[in-house]
């Protein structure tokens, strides 16, 4: 495959965009330094979504020959949606060509390939994050962090921080009794082999399960809104498989639709 836009590798072992470069190729007519801060706007997140950097750059003035200015890295998941923000023939190109780069880099024998490379001493796991414990489990993230607020306890808990955020703890003592892994004897390379050559499981299936038992009770989307006194936008966002109820709400689901909680919560 030709280089359309050059590809790092970030600290995170996780690919990276120069946002300048990528600037430049969507040939945007809107200065960077302007340009940039209205891309974060869609919801970006600084050292989550993109790093900032500082770069050096060479100048013709003899008093001052080398000026400073910013730059970002972008991951390669916000790289392709600042392509679609784009709506431009350019921004199309560059979202394929990401897509195939990153569809070469998951390859499972790529990630062996990369692991084996790796010439340091792998390290221990001493505190198990949310991502490695949802990926040693076989499980999404999201379905992990509902797991956290619903069931405190079970593999850890959530604590609320401000408006809708929380921060989520793991328990490494309660994750071996719940499957069996011990932590402490897995290390990263590990747990980014297993990642990498599994499928995890999404909330689709969550909204396929409501849409099936929504069409045998013959119910649309109005009528389980005021059967179960959930809103539209909320039932519309579970239709979708962009977010799943709490306990609360999924048994206001099953008793509208007169099934059993078991037959929705099938996760």
């Amino acid at each position: 495959m030709n280089e359309l836009i050059p590809i790092s590798v970030n600290k995170n072992n996780e690919q990276a965009v120069n946002g300048r470069t990528l600037h430049e190729f969507l040939d945007v007519k809107t200065p960077y330094r302007i340009w940039f801060p209205r891309m974060c706007e869609y919801g970006f997140i600084g050292d989550e979504d993109y790093l900032l950097v500082e770069q050096k750059s060479t100048t013709n003035n003899p008093k001052n020959p080398e000026t400073i200015f910013i730059d970002h890295i972008l991951t390669l998941n916000m790289a392709k949606e600042i392509c679609m923000i784009q709506r431009s023939e350019k921004g199309k190109q560059a979202r394929k060509y990401f897509i195939e780069i990153e569809k070469a880099w998951n390859d499972p024998d790529a990630i062996i390939k990369r692991a084996a490379q790796i010439d340091v001493q792998p390290v221990v796991i001493s505190k198990i994050k949310v991502k490695q414990a949802a990926m040693l489990l076989g499980k999404s993230e999201q379905w992990l962090r509902v797991q956290l607020q619903r069931f405190p306890g079970e593999l850890g808990y959530a604590v609320k921080t401000t408006g809708d955020k929380y921060s989520y703890h793991i328990s490494p003592k309660k994750l071996y009794e719940y499957s069996g892994i011990d932590v402490s004897k897995i290390d990263e390379t590990v747990i980014l082999i297993k990642a990498k050559t599994q499928q995890l499981p999404s909330y689709k299936s969550f909204s396929e399960t409501l849409k099936q038992a929504m069409v045998e009770r013959n119910i649309n989307q109005k009528e389980l809104s005021i059967l179960s006194g959930i809103g539209k936008s909320s039932i519309s966002q579970y239709l979708s498989g962009k977010n799943v109820p709490n306990m609360k709400a999924m048994k206001a689901l099953a008793d509208a639709l007169d099934i059993p909680i078991n037959h929705l919560d099938r996760r």
